[in-house]
């Protein structure tokens, strides 16, 4: 708490910050949770407001580790905020799930050409499945491995992913630029 002069001289105590909240109450923000609030701005929220699907879809690999970390942190502090932002990426993730089937789903239905015979055409959508991020990671930067050429996953470059996952600074560029290498 914090004491104050008023214009008639006496001390007030000031329970209040210059932010509103109270004193006793606040908790110290790690620099960690700054960096971590900044980087669901950076790379989900702008890209949203601006329609980068692109940005977002690259990005979305990065949200449940993202997510482990708040939970770490929300341990420590006991932070209601840190609660929310997790929430906040659950739903960015669910948008970007959503956009997705929608996409391929329009795709679907503008490149149907029906033949002469036909009367109509039938599109169940369902949810897409998604593969582990490092290995979707994979398939947007080198393309999946083609079944009919016997190909398979280079399970040196999966494990190389994975471990790039984990590193805190890292993004699609960065793993993309490694993987090129």
């Amino acid at each position: 708490m914090m004491t104050t002069h008023s214009l008639t001289g006496k001390e007030n105590l000031n329970k209040m910050g210059l932010k509103g909240f109270a004193f006793a109450h606040s908790i110290p923000v790690s620099t960690k949770i700054k960096q971590i609030k900044s980087r669901i701005v950076e790379d989900y929220l702008v890209p949203l407001f601006t329609n980068q699907w692109t940005t977002l879809n690259e990005n979305s690999f990065f949200i449940e580790n993202m997510q482990k970390k708040i939970n770490f942190y929300y341990q420590q502090h006991k932070s209601e905020e840190l609660l929310a932002y997790c929430e906040l990426l659950r739903v960015i993730k669910k948008l970007i799930e959503n956009y997705q089937t929608l996409e391929t789903y329009e795709k679907q239905s503008y490149s149907v050409r029906l033949h002469a015979n036909e009367v109509t055409s039938m599109i169940f959508k369902t949810t897409k499945v998604r593969l582990l991020p490092e290995y979707e990671i994979y398939d947007s930067i080198l393309g999946k491995p083609k079944k009919e050429l016997e190909e398979r996953y280079n399970e040196n470059i999966i494990a190389t992913i994975k471990v790039l996952l984990e590193k805190e600074d890292c993004t699609y560029d960065k793993i993309r630029s490694l993987i090129h290498l």
